[in-house]
């Protein structure tokens, strides 16, 4: 189902009979609280934040009654000419009506935009997402909860005694089926129908954390992850992508000589600084020595890099990454969090040289000349910088500068000088 912004309606693939006999049981008899006659309070605002993409705030507050998803529609509306990234939708609601909450959620689903929805207000220091406010938080991509919200549901009811019970059963049978692949479209498990169903009465059920994390309910901005093998020219590499709040990231790495590297493509958000590119893997930052910038073109940066010998430690431990570019001021763009799975450990694990090159190491002496890196390579420990060399067939020897982490690859050098915190090492 889509929204159809010239009609004000949902377009389904229902015969005219039954849908209109549906929607009008459900548009006048299944709600999810009782009916208030206070209009859902809906406001938009354009924000500029630094380093992050162009957005619409949308501000839901109140209970959803029939005709809200027409009167979010006409807000959007007035925003859809301005260049936007994202859509936000910041809801504080006791739900209400059910069908309209359904409408709601797939009306944002539909958008051209990227979206994200949190439960949130600037007001209520507890804010909720109850009964048919879930099905409209669930419409978006991204999904956030923080530890003062909360999101609740529970069974959902006729209220009009007029209507038959077999009618009833039916209308009830019907409704869940389009909760079910509404649920299944927003890639979130449709077993949380169970905890509609065995919410107790008229209570509600107050979702634990870990819970809504479980069914997709809530994914905290990760919209969506893929590791998969590809190939790439008769090469095997590692594909991981996310699509997160701010934008779509994906890398390709594979082992190539004995090392890991690869390339990351990340989408830039408006006013990127491109300072510093490193990895976050098990919570710790990580930072590339040498990463080499291809372009940015078409506000995508795309960069070179090899693992140094710390991240793929690291990774051997932790089984996860996340690619970042740093702006030098505490900001980033790139990976939401990091990205789990067994693959990546598994080509870090795989990755060695077959055999390492013999390197006669002294130590307190220096290799002028010959620099294979004009300006060396910084951040490398002395393994990785003879780990380095070794794949380099250019290579014949190193010198390393132990207290600043800097690496010198020589393709020839003079002959060796005595130098206090420096250590060399020949190719045998």
């Amino acid at each position: 189902m889509t929204w159809n912004f010239q009609t004000g309606k949902l377009a389904q693939d229902e015969s005219g009979a039954a849908m209109v006999l549906r929607c009008l049981l459900l548009a006048a008899s299944l709600l999810l609280v009782p009916f208030s006659a206070i209009a859902m309070e809906i406001t938009v605002e354009i924000k500029n934040i630094p380093m992050n993409p162009r957005l619409a705030h949308f501000s839901l507050k109140g209970p959803i009654e029939a005709g809200d998803t027409q009167r979010l529609a006409e807000k959007i509306s007035t925003v859809a000419k301005e260049d936007l990234a994202v859509a936000r939708f910041s809801f504080d609601s006791p739900g209400g009506n059910l069908q309209e909450g359904l409408a709601m959620g797939w009306l944002i689903s539909g958008l051209k935009w990227r979206s994200s929805s949190d439960v949130s207000s600037v007001t209520n220091p507890s804010p909720i997402c109850a009964s048919a406010c879930v099905f409209a938080f669930a419409g978006a991509e991204q999904r956030f909860i923080s530890d003062q919200g909360r999101i609740g549901v529970h069974k959902f009811y006729f209220v009009d005694p007029d209507i038959p019970g077999s009618r009833a059963t039916s209308a009830t049978q019907d409704t869940m089926s389009e909760i079910a692949e509404f649920l299944k479209s927003r890639r979130i498990d449709i077993s949380l129908l169970s905890d509609m169903t065995s919410a107790e009465g008229d209570g509600m059920y107050w979702i634990p954390m870990d819970r809504m994390l479980e069914t997709g309910l809530v994914n905290q901005g990760d919209g969506g992850n893929v590791v998969e093998y590809t190939n790439i020219d008769g090469e095997l590499a590692l594909q991981i992508r996310q699509n997160a709040h701010g934008g779509v990231y994906e890398m390709m790495m594979g082992c190539i000589g004995g090392t890991v590297r690869g390339v990351a493509m990340l989408e830039e958000p408006p006013g990127a600084i491109l300072n510093d590119a490193g990895m976050v893997i098990g919570g710790q930052d990580y930072y590339f020595p040498d990463a080499k910038l291809i372009n940015r073109d078409d506000y995508v940066t795309r960069l070179e890099f090899i693992l140094t010998r710390e991240m793929r430690d690291a990774i051997l431990i932790h089984g996860s990454l996340g690619f970042r570019v740093y702006s030098g001021t505490g900001l980033f763009y790139g990976f939401f969090g990091e990205v789990a799975n067994e693959k990546i450990r598994e080509v870090v694990a795989n990755c060695t040289v077959s055999e390492r090159a013999p390197f006669a190491r002294r130590d307190g002496f220096d290799l002028p000349g010959g620099d294979l890196a004009p300006n060396g390579l910084k951040g490398l420990s002395a393994a990785d910088c003879e780990q380095v060399c070794a794949i380099d067939a250019r290579c014949t020897g190193y010198s390393y500068v132990i207290d600043r982490q800097w690496c010198w690859p020589k393709s020839g050098f003079g002959t060796a000088v005595k130098r206090q915190g420096v250590m060399s090492g020949i190719r045998q």
